[in-house]
């Protein structure tokens, strides 16, 4: 079974259905999205899934691997508890009570997965894994073997338009940049409110309330080939944020274990973000 099967947890059944869909490790990322415009006081399905292309939907993970979901809007947040699998994804309901710049997240409960020796080359590829890491791995003694505990993160920040489908955002509600408590996590500095595309879009990048330097980060757009930068000395990191949205913002943590029973520890952090639609430019 490949990498992208365990670590989402497919089925040896699910796997000899599909034997056509050609998967390679890791080249996957776990995304929260909302599935439609967010108008306040609308019901709205956000949209957890796993998947190898950007923004489609490919596997819906089991709800009991969600244990909590939740919604964050002017500063007020609220439990999700309408979680439902469908076909593609796992669908997460909620009513945004009010217009403004909504923060949704889910956190995945740990899991564990073994990979071969073989394979660990193309994970660090995937994930951009540090040197030292690297280093690490190579100076490892036969016989190689490559346990790891890894945990998963979702976030999607996106604007919820008043019912008539004006945007109004209150200037004095930042919430939106406001950590949601996650170990690692990725959390916009430019308000998506007032963007537009085609401008500079500044992330900051925080494990445990502190900074990230030179933590690498992937950006993924429907029909755009992936891009990658590295934060800076105060945890940041800037792209240009072309098309209409949304956009994906992804990076993996990997370190060595402090456990007996495994050699590396991983997170893996995600951000969607859905701008208002008339704040895009057309190119």
């Amino acid at each position: 079974m490949n990498l992208f099967a365990t670590m989402c947890g497919f089925s040896a059944r699910w796997m000899l259905a599909s034997v056509s869909l050609v998967l390679s490790a890791h080249a996957h990322e776990t995304w929260l999205l909302p599935s439609g415009p967010a108008l306040a006081g609308r019901p709205l399905t956000l949209q957890l899934t796993s998947s190898m292309a950007f923004p489609k939907l490919d596997y819906a993970l089991q709800p009991a691997r969600v244990p909590a979901a939740n919604l964050r809007l002017s500063g007020v947040t609220t439990e999700l508890k309408l979680i439902k699998r469908g076909a593609h994804a796992l669908d997460i309901k909620a009513t945004p009570a009010s217009p403004g710049v909504a923060t949704a997240w889910v956190a995945l409960p740990e899991k564990f997965i073994s990979l071969s020796a073989a394979k660990v080359g193309e994970y660090f590829d995937e994930i951009d894994a540090q040197a030292e890491i690297r280093e690490a791995w190579k100076k490892q003694p036969s016989p190689k073997q490559w346990r790891e505990f890894y945990r998963k993160s979702a976030k999607a920040v996106f604007v919820v338009k008043a019912a008539g489908g004006e945007t109004a955002v209150a200037a004095s509600d930042n919430s939106w940049r406001e950590p949601v408590g996650e170990d690692l996590e990725l959390i916009p500095l430019t308000h998506l409110a007032t963007f537009a595309s085609g401008n500079a879009f500044v992330i900051s990048v925080m494990r445990n309330g502190q900074p990230v330097p030179q933590f690498s980060l992937s950006l993924a757009r429907h029909g755009a080939k992936p891009a990658r930068t590295k934060t800076d000395d105060k945890g940041e990191a800037t792209f240009v944020l072309d098309g209409s949205g949304p956009w994906l913002i992804y990076g993996t943590s990997l370190k060595p274990a402090t456990r007996a029973n495994a050699e590396w520890e991983s997170e893996f952090a995600t951000l969607t973000l859905t701008p208002s639609p008339q704040n895009a430019l057309k190119h």
